[in-house]
């Protein structure tokens, strides 16, 4: 009986630690940001394309204080910033990075009982301005290539904080650049 039980608190135990977890939907993009001093092309070698603008807005939500909630505008997404770490509880998140960015992107995974496991899994920053930074760069690394943009010229972040309840703030970022096209050979 001693041994049944045992076997079936161990199953348990492996089922509640595996289900915890679901599949982590990270979305990325990158694009190369060139600072104007470091440009080092004549006016003849590049085209300026238009000014390019995004804005994310995100809701951190700290009413469970073990569990706070950062939610992506018109519900994209949802994630709960648990103690041993941030989890997608559904949708997917959406990260751009631009060159200067500096951050690990994934980290490994330990299997059970502290054992190395194969896969990666995804990183997800739990300060929600950094998710509201990194998507509102995710839009507009989507939107400069949309327009046929090799770089961007000295992106310009800022963020807003507003506290809309006692326990929940509004974050929006705001990200502007100017779209650059750097003429190939045959076109000089």
């Amino acid at each position: 009986m001693k041994r049944k039980l045992l076997a079936l608190l161990i199953l348990a135990t492996a089922f509640y630690m595996t289900s915890c977890i679901g599949p982590q939907m990270v979305g990325r993009n990158t694009i190369n940001t060139v600072y104007w001093s470091d440009l080092a092309l004549e006016r003849p070698d590049y085209v300026v394309l238009n000014r390019v603008t995004a804005t994310a807005t995100i809701t951190y939500d700290v009413t469970m204080k073990r569990k706070p909630k950062i939610i992506g505008e018109n519900n994209e997404f949802l994630v709960i910033v648990k103690p041993f770490g941030p989890v997608i509880d559904f949708g997917v998140v959406k990260f751009g990075y631009l060159t200067g960015d500096i951050g690990k992107t994934t980290v490994t995974t330990k299997g059970l009982f502290g054992r190395k496991g194969t896969g990666l899994a995804a990183y997800i920053p739990s300060d929600p301005e950094v998710v509201a930074r990194q998507l509102a760069v995710y839009r507009i690394i989507t939107e400069a290539k949309a327009i046929g943009a090799d770089a961007l010229i000295e992106p310009i972040i800022s963020s807003d904080v507003a506290s809309v309840g006692k326990r929940t703030n509004v974050i929006k970022t705001t990200v502007s650049a100017k779209a650059v096209v750097i003429k190939t050979d045959a076109e000089k």
